[in-house]
């Protein structure tokens, strides 16, 4: 199973129907959409490493 953090980082749902698909529509295949409650329940160090990912991005 792939993690939620995991689908979050590849910046669009798949379309594979994934269990922890964080985007809306779900299993769509077509969106960027991150589903706001995922986004606020995200525990702090899913924050952190999203963040990390962004930074690293930037450069």
């Amino acid at each position: 199973m792939l993690s939620r953090i995991f689908l979050i980082k590849q910046q669009h749902c798949c379309g594979l129907e994934c269990t922890m698909c964080p985007y809306l529509p779900k299993h769509s295949g077509n969106t960027e959409t991150i589903c706001p409650d995922i986004l606020k329940n995200l525990e702090d160090w899913e924050v952190s490493e999203l963040n990390n990912n962004i930074q690293q991005a930037n450069k």
